[in-house]
């Protein structure tokens, strides 16, 4: 029998797990996917704020910064030998020349590390970026072109949002736009963890030829928090982890190329 202490940990652990997923969680959705009373969520959200695991915001809660912001030291972070290996393979898909979007997530940090680990494959390509760690990460190469859109910064994960990102970004069309999602199922599209996000991510696949999206395994396969767009415009999906058994399937029924590490 699993007693009260042990249901409260499962609880926190499959919380937790869905948190470092998709970003962010809902009260809401918690509830349902847990089988417990939002109040009972909300009091274990607060628990964890106070160990230091996440910060709740109105609704839920999203990760919490591992540290303030601070400037960018140059320093490359360690990243899950998978994560890697699948932004080797992205990058190795990229045209040599040509414009590309890359939107604002670790795995879309972790694409920007491999271009430049291909540099000298990529001297013709411009890269259009509102994650400023990307851009700083991708200004090292001196043949690369890069636009940093500008806007809000989110002091979490160095994304950029609001009016002038939007107002910026839809000065560019790019030839392939590689977007990250918190969740992603054949029925919905593609989600984002919060409607900023959400709203950079829509203007950047409006506005290029191609999409790729970048996804964590936990989230693939699963609806996220905020509804971007439908899958009619994503080409390849690429899956840092392996997916779930049986989640593959219906995106390669509906034409889509999905990699996987």
């Amino acid at each position: 029998m699993t007693t009260s202490v042990e249901a409260v940990t499962e609880r926190h652990r499959q919380i937790t797990d869905r948190l470092e997923a998709i970003g962010r969680v809902d009260v809401g959705d918690l509830a349902a996917r847990l089988e417990v009373a939002p109040e009972t969520i909300r009091r274990d959200l607060r628990l964890l704020e106070q160990q230091g695991q996440l910060q709740r915001v109105h609704g839920g809660a999203v990760r919490k910064a591992a540290s303030p912001l601070s400037p960018f030291d140059g320093t490359t972070p360690e990243r899950p030998e998978h994560q890697r290996r699948l932004a080797d393979q992205l990058a190795t898909r990229l045209p040599d020349r040509g414009t590309i979007y890359l939107g604002a997530s670790t795995l879309g940090s972790a694409v920007a590390e491999a271009l430049v680990r291909r540099a000298r494959a990529t001297s013709a390509l411009t890269a259009v970026t509102a994650n400023l760690d990307a851009a700083v990460v991708l200004s090292r190469v001196d043949s690369l072109q890069v636009f940093n859109v500008g806007g809000t910064l989110d002091q979490h994960d160095r994304a950029q949002h609001g009016n002038w990102a939007l107002s910026e970004l839809r000065r560019f069309w790019t030839d392939i736009a590689v977007v990250s999602a918190s969740g992603m199922t054949t029925q919905a599209g593609i989600f984002a963890s919060s409607t900023a996000e959400a709203a950079v991510t829509t203007v950047a696949i409006e506005n290029a030829a191609r999409v790729w999206v970048v996804i964590d395994s936990a989230a693939f396969g699963n609806p996220g928090f905020v509804q971007v767009a439908a899958l009619d415009r994503v080409e390849q999906v690429y899956v840092a982890g392996r997916p779930a058994d049986g989640s593959v399937t219906p995106f390669t029924d509906a034409g889509i190329q999905v990699i996987a590490d």
